[in-house]
Formats: C-alpha cells, structure tokens, sequence
C-alpha cells in the first residue's frame, strides 16, 4: 500500500523516465520573489546528476525563452551552491541564474550561440 502523500524529495529521488515532460506548465520563482508560470518546450540535455529543459512563456514583449535545471535527486546542495555562485556573478560571458525552479532547481537565461 502507498503512503496517502509523498514529498517532493521522495518523488525526485525515485528511479523514473525524464523529470519533466513537453507541455508541462512550471511555477518559476525570480530573484525579485515573482512567481510565473512557464510551458516546458523540451529537454535539452541530461547528465550525471540532472536535466536542462527549454521553458517559454508569452509576455507583452513576445515569447521569453529559459532553461531549467532539475536535479535528478531532491534537494542537491550542488545546485544551490551553483545557483548562490551564479548570483553573485554579472558577466556578459556568464549565464545568469535567473531564478528558482521546480525542487530547488535553477532558471537559467538561454544562451544563444553565436556563429564564429
């Protein structure tokens, strides 16, 4: 029999398939405190110890675009390390940390490559 509830850390720490999925909508947290909702676009990469997905949201300036990280196990002081590294950062050759994700993921701006 399954416990009647889970916490988040249990559910991430799981064995299972992708952390999120295309057309998930995720609660996103700035660095101001303001809360927004984002739709997962796609996963782009997985490693040893997360996931990076493509967010987007529709704003009165057009389509924003962000990048997720998720740790594949909740709670990973890596990535709060990494995002307190990255917030005192400001650097146009630095990804800023734009915020806090699902299960103390990062928001990260999206990094467009440029052509050489």
């Amino acid at each position: 029999e399954l416990p009647s509830s889970f916490s988040v850390d249990e559910v991430l720490a799981a064995p299972r398939g992708p952390l999120l999925a295309a057309g998930d909508e995720v609660a996103l947290t700035d660095r101001a405190g303001e809360t927004a909702r984002w739709t997962v676009a796609e996963r782009l990469g997985r490693g040893a110890t997360g996931e990076a997905w493509l967010v987007r949201r529709a704003t009165g300036r057009g389509l924003e675009e962000a990048v997720v990280k998720v740790a594949l196990r909740g709670g990973d002081p890596g990535l709060d390390h990494e995002r307190r590294a990255l917030e005192q950062l400001d650097h146009p050759n630095v990804i800023r940390c734009l915020g806090q994700g699902p299960g103390g993921g990062l928001v990260l701006e999206r990094a467009h490559p440029n052509p050489l």
